[in-house]
């Protein structure tokens, strides 16, 4: 199996027990970011596609969806031109719902199911305790 692990390293808020590389931002940086991440997969696809495919693209962080959902659609579009997802065994996301109301929570979740992702909710710690929004 040949996988990619895509690192968004965004989070809308720093929880205390976290030990991954994350940081707050604002639009701007997570925009270069996105562009800058896509230009390095893009140079890199030859290398990852060895066998000429990947079967999986788990896609972590951080917290994935706090980029807002343009960027994030973006990011996936150039995936899937770069990769064709749809030769892919496993499309994982890990997902934080920051999106507001529980509307549009369910709305992110069943569009990305939808495409064929595997949901991850966030379950670091059901402890409200230890999560700082």
């Amino acid at each position: 199996m040949t996988g990619l692990y895509v690192h968004i390293p965004f989070c809308n808020s720093i929880c205390s027990y976290c030990d991954f590389v994350k940081m707050v931002a604002r639009t701007p940086l997570k925009e270069q970011y996105v562009n800058a991440l896509i230009k390095e997969i893009d140079l890199k696809k030859q290398r990852l596609l060895r066998n000429n495919y990947i079967d999986t693209i788990y896609i972590g962080g951080g917290t994935p969806s706090s980029l807002p959902l343009y960027l994030l659609d973006k990011l996936l579009t150039e995936l899937d031109n770069i990769y064709n997802i749809n030769n892919i065994k496993e499309y994982t996301i890990e997902l934080n719902t920051p999106y507001g109301t529980a509307e549009a929570d369910r709305e992110i979740i069943e569009s990305l199911k939808e495409v064929g992702f595997v949901v991850i909710p966030n379950t670091a710690s059901m402890n409200k305790f230890y999560i700082k929004w």
